[in-house]
């Protein structure tokens, strides 16, 4: 799955991607680039934001079975969810 988060009452939208992308992965010392696209998951009535992350560093506990890297072309397939892998073919 790809790195989601929740919009804090108090903080930005670019924030808390960088907030959650750090938590998820544990991957720190992040600058947010720009954003991708949105996926609309109107079953739960939300809209999930996809930025690009770069310029990251290890540091914390997270294992190393916690987190894939994988080829972009690759992506799509790897994807838990049909809106993730849609959204990989065509903004990637």
């Amino acid at each position: 799955m790809l790195p989601k988060w929740r919009v804090k009452r108090w903080e930005s939208l670019e924030n808390a991607a960088l907030r959650e992308f750090q938590e998820e992965t544990g991957l720190y010392g992040s600058q947010l680039g720009q954003k991708i696209g949105t996926i609309r998951d109107r079953l739960r009535r939300k809209k999930i934001t996809f930025y690009w992350i770069y310029n990251t560093t290890r540091h914390t506990s997270v294992t190393d079975e916690a987190i894939m890297w994988i080829e972009l072309s690759q992506a799509a397939w790897k994807m838990k969810h049909k809106s993730e892998q849609k959204f990989i073919e065509k903004h990637l």
